[in-house]
């Protein structure tokens, strides 16, 4: 009796990490700019063979590029970008940032 209760809540646990890996591979596949076909077929893929559509999504998809990777370290740490321009927009009326590098990091933040 002892052992078929561990062994349940071992399986609820693989199931949980199970449906957390769905969720995360799936909303990282409808998310990104990749051709609709290419998406459709990864989908095919994890649907029709899970443990290795899976595995072969998170070692085949490709890096996100340094601009996403800023956006995502921005959203992470709750930094807005409306608000980083507001902050750069001050910066520039008063002075501390020339034209040039208010351009410049205006199109770091926005990129």
């Amino acid at each position: 009796m002892f052992w078929e209760v561990i062994g349940w809540i071992f399986f609820a646990f693989l199931l949980a990490v199970w449906l957390y890996l769905l969720i995360v591979v799936f909303s990282d596949l409808w998310t990104n700019k990749w051709n609709g076909w290419i998406t459709a077929a990864w989908t095919v893929g994890i649907i029709g063979f899970p443990v290795i559509g899976i595995l072969a999504y998170m070692i085949f998809r490709p890096e996100p590029t340094p601009g996403e990777k800023a956006a995502m370290n921005r959203q992470q740490a709750g930094i807005s970008t409306a608000g980083e321009l507001e902050k750069l927009s001050d910066l520039h009326d008063k002075g501390v940032l020339t034209d040039d590098e208010f351009a410049e990091q205006k199109a770091r933040v926005l990129a």
